[in-house]
């Protein structure tokens, strides 16, 4: 379909438009797995085999809430991502958690897993006014979503959640030692579903960060 969704965010003065019908949508067969398989590497590696809900993520938050008394971030997975930043705001009430879980609920019904995992790819935000995967791609290494690295899109889906912040730390070439342990994480991950071969493996090292800007100059 070509369906545009309205993203509000208190720091820019007009909604932001995401979704297939912007022109600005990658589907998941036009971009390497890696990048795809990045974004469940870093948020939520079962994202296949669930309904919507990470009972581990939502053990730990739940206990969270009680010893702290008070509703508490709990941890997301890719669906509740998706349903929090496409329809609604970004107040945490218990009346909004539960809003989100009807949603998650129905969207895991009727939507497919890939189309789930597309519209998460395309839509979120990776950085200041910077949403949906082609933007980002486009935003930090000039390039198109089908010739990201594997590294790249390690960085591009590790800035979440908090965008802005990782924009301006890439933006330093402030390479951090949180980063590095990350990507190679991510690059176990990526290899043991076969998402990235041993040669990509090897390349995909936080150093290799840059290479892009240092064979422009």
């Amino acid at each position: 379909s070509n369906s545009v969704f309205h993203v509000y965010d208190h720091r820019l003065k007009e909604a932001v438009r995401v979704g297939p019908g912007t022109g600005n949508w990658v589907s998941l067969s036009g971009m390497p797995a890696h990048v795809w398989g990045a974004a469940m590497a870093t948020e939520d590696f079962n994202f296949f085999t669930h309904e919507g809900f990470s009972r581990t993520f939502i053990g730990r938050a739940l206990r969270l809430n009680l010893r702290t008394r008070r509703y508490a971030y709990g941890g997301s997975t890719i669906t509740q991502q998706l349903v929090k930043n496409l329809f609604l705001t970004r107040h945490k009430t218990l009346a909004r958690k539960l809003a989100e879980a009807v949603l998650v609920w129905q969207v895991e019904r009727h939507v497919s897993k890939r189309r789930i995992l597309a519209l998460y790819v395309n839509c979120i935000e990776y950085g200041p006014r910077i949403y949906g995967i082609r933007n980002a791609a486009r935003r930090y290494f000039g390039t198109n979503v089908s010739r990201l690295s594997p590294v790249e899109s390690a960085f591009i889906m590790n800035i979440k959640p908090f965008p802005w912040t990782g924009y301006y730390i890439f933006q330093k070439r402030m390479l951090t030692r949180f980063f590095a342990k990350r990507a190679e994480v991510i690059k176990k991950r990526l290899l043991g579903r076969g998402y990235i071969s041993g040669e990509q493996a090897e390349s995909m090292v936080a150093t290799n960060l840059y290479t892009r800007f240092i064979n422009d100059l």
